[in-house]
């Protein structure tokens, strides 16, 4: 019973997973390069429809703390900014946080000037007919002499 009990607690991992997207910069800059806006670009070209919940600015270790948390703030923007003109969703209570170089730092600095879009894939919404629609359909397309069947049809006894 406890495996079990562990696999049910995992579940909403499953169906609620938020998926993620790292943007790198250069060094000491907060515009997108020509490889960020191609990632971007090629993520969004996927064609799927995304829904932006949080986005993250990082630093290296380079300059005063102050600094830094400045610049990751300006590349959160940035990328913010470039979402919007791309026809990206972004939810309303946007979570956008800047952590300058208050952050586990990889040792390679390349790898800590970014900004982390998290996202989630918004699924189409699949309206399901009813019997009833289904029913109004084949009468609205029929012509005289078709034969439509009514299913689950059901008379009381001794009635027509």
């Amino acid at each position: 019973m406890k495996k079990y009990s562990f696999l049910f607690l995992l579940m909403p991992i499953f169906f609620y997973s938020q998926e993620k997207l790292d943007v790198f910069f250069d060094f000491d800059k907060y515009d997108l390069n020509e490889v960020a806006v191609k990632k971007i670009n090629s993520w969004i070209a996927e064609g799927k429809e995304y829904q932006v919940s949080k986005l993250y600015g990082f630093c290296d270790s380079k300059g005063t703390n102050q600094y830094n948390d400045t610049l990751a703030m300006k590349r959160v923007y940035t990328v913010y900014d470039f979402l919007k003109q791309s026809k990206i969703e972004v939810k309303k209570d946007l979570e956008i946080r800047g952590f300058g170089e208050d952050f586990v730092q990889s040792d390679v600095q390349d790898e800590n000037r970014r900004v982390t879009i998290i996202f989630k894939e918004k699924k189409p919404i699949v309206v399901e007919t009813t019997p009833d629609q289904k029913l109004k359909d084949k009468l609205k397309d029929s012509k005289v002499g078709d034969l439509i069947r009514l299913p689950n049809l059901y008379f009381f006894n001794n009635s027509a």
